[in-house]
């Protein structure tokens, strides 16, 4: 990303989660539901969604189309990680869970998911990033227990000691969310994170990391001019795995992969239609010296 400025890609993340709450068609009716992102968006994204207005489902179903269904499938993959933190809340009555959002952005979840009105919540990201989230947040409600925004570059010191600074308990169970984070990491940083995640991790604690493969069409096809792109507004891209070697990974790591799915799998758990790419990967893991049920 670029020095004192927000990174591009949770713009476009917020912008494609704002384009499609509660629009109708498409894949993700169901499934739609982050009506905060708009309000979050700095004013030259935030306005043109606004004034769309009636018009903006045909907005989003032609944008959709446009990005081959990329749109969408930010929105599912969002929707997807919700499912998954609802279900881990359930299983810990009694003790106080923590959410620990990794290359934060512009996530809502603290503003609008209703399971984490037990947790205290932990937005990791990028000062210039957190900057511009501190900003647009203000006024929102927070349904969490407790929201802290930690000032980190991912690519940088360590979060295992930054964490300890704001109030994060290692002695309760975390889930953490790495959601389109570790294509921006090498792999020597993405394993130093999980290792960081590992220490502060109690039993019953999960993760939820999205990462891209090699066969990817848009990366297969495109390769020197996606690769030039991300270059040239600062957020390169990294890491790309194999599932086999994302599962080693996180094995080696003391994590246990529970489940590794795709953006078809996300659809079929939504009960929507299935999208035409499949354009991400996500590995569920657990840690502790039991796995709970999967949910």
């Amino acid at each position: 990303m670029r020095e004192g400025r927000a990174s591009l890609t949770a713009l476009a993340v917020a912008a494609a989660r704002a384009l499609r709450a509660d629009a109708p068609g498409g894949v993700l009716r169901p499934c739609s539901g982050d009506t905060l992102a708009r309000r979050v968006l700095p004013g030259p994204l935030a306005c043109p969604i606004a004034w769309m207005g009636p018009v903006r489902p045909v907005s989003a179903f032609l944008l959709s189309k446009l990005s081959l269904g990329l749109v969408d499938h930010v929105a599912l993959r969002s929707a997807r990680i919700d499912a998954l933190i609802d279900d881990w809340v359930t299983g810990l009555l009694g003790q106080e869970p923590q959410l620990v959002v990794l290359g934060a952005g512009l996530d809502t979840r603290a503003h609008r998911l209703g399971s984490t009105a037990g947790l205290r919540v932990f937005e990791v990201d990028h000062p210039d990033s957190q900057r511009v989230k501190r900003a647009r947040a203000r006024g929102l409600p927070v349904v969490a227990r407790a929201l802290s925004y930690v000032d980190l570059d991912l690519t940088g010191p360590s979060l295992a000691a930054r964490l300890a600074k704001t109030g994060h308990d290692p002695g309760q169970p975390s889930f953490w969310v790495m959601e389109g984070v570790a294509p921006y990491l090498s792999h020597e940083a993405l394993a130093g994170i999980l290792t960081d995640v590992v220490a502060r991790s109690s039993a019953g604690s999960a993760l939820a990391l999205t990462y891209v493969t090699p066969d990817l069409a848009w990366l297969r096809r495109l390769p020197a001019f996606s690769e030039f792109t991300m270059n040239l507004i600062g957020e390169p891209v990294g890491g790309r795995y194999e599932p086999a070697a994302m599962r080693e990974l996180l094995t080696d790591r003391g994590l246990r992969v529970e489940r590794d799915e795709d953006t078809h799998d996300w659809a079929r758990a939504a009960g929507v239609a299935l999208p035409r790419l499949a354009y991400e990967r996500m590995a569920f893991a657990r840690s502790g010296p039991t796995a709970a049920s999967r949910p």
